[in-house]
């Protein structure tokens, strides 16, 4: 029988408004196994961080609400960066 499985993160905004954007950060995990008859797919989303995008601060929590290290999380999910890249743009003055 062989297996394969693959792993990666994505970010999806989930909401905005006039002071704050949130972004889902997700894991997706996939997954195959074959044999000589069978041949089987598999794959889930699991979010792993939400980061917050305020007029005032950007910062990423857990799912259980404890805070997260942004730029980290960005070293990470180099997609992050594009995300929150402007609001931290903004808060430096540039």
């Amino acid at each position: 029988m062989q297996q394969g499985k693959l792993s990666t993160r994505r970010v999806r905004p989930v909401f905005q408004d006039d002071a704050r954007t949130l972004f889902a950060v997700e894991s997706l995990d996939t997954g195959h196994s074959r044999t000589t008859t069978v041949c089987q797919l598999y794959g889930t989303i699991r979010p792993v961080a939400l980061v917050v995008c305020g007029r005032d601060e950007t910062y990423a929590v857990e799912m259980e609400a404890h805070p997260l290290d942004l730029e980290q999380l960005v070293l990470d999910v180099p997609e992050l960066d594009a995300y929150v890249a402007p609001a931290r743009g903004y808060q430096s003055g540039n």
